[in-house]
């Protein structure tokens, strides 16, 4: 087993973020790049990470991967996820599309909408607002982002009345993110 030191390089979170697996680096920035990917297919929403860190990473692995959380050394290795973004899922895309596709798995969507989830019931309970900012606005708008997604978990369509589009500035009208138990979850621009 290898133990993986998990990092993003903006990062500014507190703690230690690490994996234990039998997954060598390579597969294991397949995994990273194949979470991210699905991450960047779903809309960005108020309350919620535009990206995954550190954190929301090892929970997402653990979950697809069967991974085991660890937060001590030793590490035999350390995989930032701003350079997996840049790497596996920028610069050498297209030759590691196939393998991407090959570790993909079944409810990835449904295991980085729960931590989208999560991440906006984390900005409601540590919210800050500046002056001059509307705290009811803030709230309500975060309020929205979790009753939405959690619809999405139940598997119904995007409602074009929301306006979601994806970062890369696509329509997600209509959209069904959560497919039937069994299905490998891959997204859309990869089966372009």
């Amino acid at each position: 087993m290898n133990t993986y030191k998990l990092t993003h390089h903006y990062s500014r979170l507190c703690g230690s973020f690490a994996v234990k697996t039998d997954f060598n680096l390579h597969q294991l920035n397949l995994a990273c790049a194949y979470i991210q990917l699905i991450r960047i297919d779903l809309p960005d929403v108020p309350g919620a990470e535009d990206g995954i860190c550190e954190d929301d990473g090892e929970n997402i692995l653990c979950k697809l991967y069967g991974m085991k959380g660890v937060n001590e050394p030793p590490y035999d290795a350390e995989l930032d996820f701003y350079d997996n973004w840049n790497d596996y899922c920028g610069g050498r895309l297209d030759d590691l599309t196939f393998e991407i596709i090959n570790i993909a798995r079944s409810g990835a969507y449904r295991a980085v909408i729960e931590s989208m989830i999560e991440n906006c019931r984390d900005s409601l309970e540590n919210h800050w607002i500046r002056e001059g900012d509307d705290e009811k606005l803030y709230v309500d708008k975060i309020q929205s982002s979790i009753e939405r997604l959690s619809l999405l978990l139940e598997g119904k369509p995007v409602d074009p009345a929301w306006g979601w589009r994806s970062p890369e500035n696509i329509s997600l009208d209509g959209r069904v993110f959560i497919v039937q138990d069994g299905e490998r979850d891959i997204p859309a621009f990869l089966m372009r």
